[in-house]
């Protein structure tokens, strides 16, 4: 379920890896192209496409990056960071 000001879409968002997102920024999840392995387990943390996360922080040189999901943070490494695509506002 979306909420707040993400459920009205606009011409400003733009879609871009997790990676890619900066400390603060809020998105909505719209694909994440890891196999059905790594699908599954973001799943199971909670990750999944239509949910809304809040980048919280990075770890310098490709480390962990740390994402708000509801009131729950978690850590996802670099490379699975790189496979989940979020939509964000400019």
């Amino acid at each position: 379920q979306c909420s707040g000001a993400f459920h009205e879409r606009t011409q400003h968002m733009t879609v871009k890896t997790l990676i890619d997102m900066k400390p603060g920024e809020t998105g909505i999840i719209v694909e994440i192209t890891g196999g059905q392995g790594c699908i599954r387990q973001l799943n199971n943390l909670g990750l999944n496409v239509g949910k809304i996360i809040n980048k919280v922080g990075a770890h310098l040189w490709r480390g962990p990056q740390i994402v708000k999901l509801e009131q729950v943070q978690i850590v996802v490494g670099y490379g699975i960071a790189q496979k989940i695509r979020v939509e964000t506002k400019e």
